[in-house]
């Protein structure tokens, strides 16, 4: 290639930048316009929207503490056992410990399970009187023992 066509090339080329540099500009000039047009219509905020304002410097208000009573673990019970974990020598050097005091307490709590549920049936027999021609039942004589006064016979009759 001589120098000639490389010149010739080049001005080409640069002819071809020189155009898409002018309609880049031009499209630069329109979203330029676009975003000041978007600017301006942020300002006008809708009614709903709170303006946003500097915190004050002031000084805080002191934090609410809360009250002695709230403040409290769950109340302890009598403990019926009392099993003390305590070591008698230093792990490190294995020399007697001294001076020794309560460092925490946990209780645990075991509830024993619960006691089996008895169930009773009464079943009230109903008999036929062959004389009488009808079927008679027993009275209940217990009827205020279990739900109420009246409500057993009721309960029956259901």
């Amino acid at each position: 290639m001589t120098l000639e066509q490389e010149v010739i090339g080049l001005r080409a080329e640069n002819a071809g930048l020189r155009a898409e540099n002018c309609s880049l500009r031009a499209e630069l000039a329109t979203a330029l316009k676009r975003i000041a047009e978007l600017e301006q219509g942020m300002r006008r905020s809708p009614g709903f929207v709170k303006a946003n304002r500097p915190r004050g410097t002031g000084a805080k208000a002191p934090r609410r503490k809360r009250r002695p009573e709230h403040n409290r673990a769950r109340r302890r019970e009598e403990p019926t056992r009392i099993v003390r974990h305590r070591r008698e020598q230093c792990p490190d050097c294995g020399c007697r410990l001294h001076g020794n005091s309560v460092a925490r307490r946990r209780q645990v709590v075991d509830l024993p399970p619960p006691q089996s549920v008895e169930v009773t049936e009464h079943q009230v027999i109903k008999g036929w009187c062959p004389r009488c021609e009808r079927w008679h039942t027993p009275k209940l004589a217990w009827a205020g023992r279990f739900w109420g006064e009246g409500a057993l016979a009721h309960a029956w009759s259901a």
